[in-house]
């Protein structure tokens, strides 16, 4: 794999096998992370990181992995330069 994008999720820590992960990552030409949390192991590995707002800087609909889609209104101003997952 050349790239990969990485979307508010940690997977070196996340996944079963771990060290793959890491692995595969590091064999990666570009690895992309946008997250809340800057300082994750994943986060180590991006050559680019972009900063995502938190679940509580968010507004507008979720949808659940049982497909439940639910209204959300964000409760805090977003931090910095973050933007929603959709930017």
């Amino acid at each position: 794999v050349k790239a990969v994008w990485i979307m508010a999720t940690n997977p070196i820590v996340s996944m079963p096998d771990a060290d793959k992960v890491r692995e595969a990552l590091e064999r990666c030409e570009l690895v992309v992370v946008s997250d809340c949390i800057a300082n994750t192991d994943t986060a180590k590995l991006a050559h680019v990181l972009l900063p995502a707002m938190g679940w509580a800087e968010k507004d507008g609909t979720v949808t659940n992995s049982d497909r439940t889609v639910s209204r959300q209104r964000a409760f805090l101003p977003a931090a910095g330069e973050a933007k929603a997952d959709w930017w």
